[in-house]
């Protein structure tokens, strides 16, 4: 069976730029990697991307009765998906770590890092380590921990700001805006 004859557009949702198997049939092992080439190829250029192309989103958490899962979009049941981005298009696939990591291989993937979140401070790096102290808070290093700690979130616009002082609840543009009489979208008084 080719792998033309294994992908039918019927078997995927595709909602919001998401892609993801609706259909809870599965084909046998050794078609899997054929399938996932096929979605990859159906929904992104035609052919199967580079690696570059993708970027890694988020965990997917998911709540299912007892022996159910969710499927990836090559129809292996996983309990644990995730949410890859083709970037150029902006796509989004619900996809099992391990069928990712069979396609373009584990040790590639390990080398940059790519199921690993942003740093939630500088939002460049990526958070290398989960064990240390800084991981654990989700930031790159200890720099990018101690500055997360100090900065809190804006009541008004929700941006993170410095805060000079406890009393201190609204980042210096909304500030401003309320003090100068400026329209206050949220009615905050300071």
């Amino acid at each position: 069976m080719s792998s033309t004859d294994l992908f039918k557009e019927t078997d995927y949702l595709c909602d919001n730029n998401l892609v993801q198997r609706i259909c809870n049939k599965e084909v046998a092992p050794k078609e899997k990697e054929n399938l996932l080439i096929s979605v990859l190829g159906f929904y992104t250029i035609g052919e199967l991307p580079k690696l570059s192309d993708f970027e890694f989103c988020q965990e997917v958490e998911e709540q299912f009765e007892d022996d159910e899962f969710s499927n990836c979009i090559c129809s292996q049941k996983i309990c644990n998906a995730h949410f890859i981005t083709y970037t150029p298009n902006n796509m989004k696939f619900k996809i099992g770590k391990n069928c990712f990591e069979n396609l373009y291989g584990k040790i590639k993937l390990d080398e940059i890092h790519f199921f690993k979140p942003y740093c939630l401070n500088c939002k460049k790096e990526k958070v290398p380590n989960r064990r240390t102290t800084a991981g654990k808070e989700g930031c790159c290093s200890d720099k990018c921990m101690y500055i997360y700690r100090k900065k809190v979130d804006c009541s008004s616009c929700d941006q993170r700001f410095w805060r000079i002082h406890p009393s201190h609840k609204l980042c210096k543009k909304c500030f401003f805006n309320t003090f100068y009489g400026y329209r206050n979208p949220n009615n905050i008084n300071i």
